[in-house]
């Protein structure tokens, strides 16, 4: 499953599924699962906070989209689970990315390009590969770097 697959890349704590306010986890609905807007959480902490190349330099910005990217596919792997679902069958339609970035950064596709990769080594090629859509923002939930939504497919 997702979670032994990350296991084997080093990512061992995952967090609770629930959400912070009114919404839920994911939702499913007409054969698509939505996946909410994830961040770098580990043990009910983010991982950093602030502004990318301000307050977080580029590696630890690596390490944070894979955290939060992560944290993505165990909300999907609780979803599976909680809704009986054939892992074989689900792939990845688009994905969302939302940096808090200083207002000159202009990298955000090759920096992003670390959770569309993670994806597709835990998914395979043709269940991971996706569209996808990143973009700078002025601030995010409780001053996240990064939040990472998506989209998959039931029957891909």
């Amino acid at each position: 499953m997702i979670r032994e697959k990350l296991e084997k890349l080093g990512f061992k704590h995952f967090p609770e599924i629930n959400s912070i306010g009114n919404y839920k986890p994911y939702k499913i609905f007409n054969n698509l699962i939505f996946i909410s807007g994830q961040l770098p959480l580990k043990d009910k902490k983010l991982l950093a906070t602030g502004k990318i190349t301000s307050d977080v330099d580029m590696k630890n910005a690596i390490k944070i989209i894979n955290l939060a990217t992560s944290n993505l596919l165990n909300v999907l792997e609780f979803a599976i689970r909680q809704n009986k679902l054939d892992i074989n069958k689900i792939g990845c339609l688009n994905i969302r990315g939302y940096l808090n970035t200083d207002e000159n950064f202009k990298d955000h596709s090759i920096l992003f390009n670390h959770c569309s990769e993670l994806v597709v080594k835990i998914l395979g090629e043709k269940f991971g590969s996706h569209s996808r859509s990143v973009i700078g923002v002025k601030s995010l939930p409780l001053n996240s770097p990064v939040e990472i939504e998506a989209v998959f497919s039931l029957n891909e």
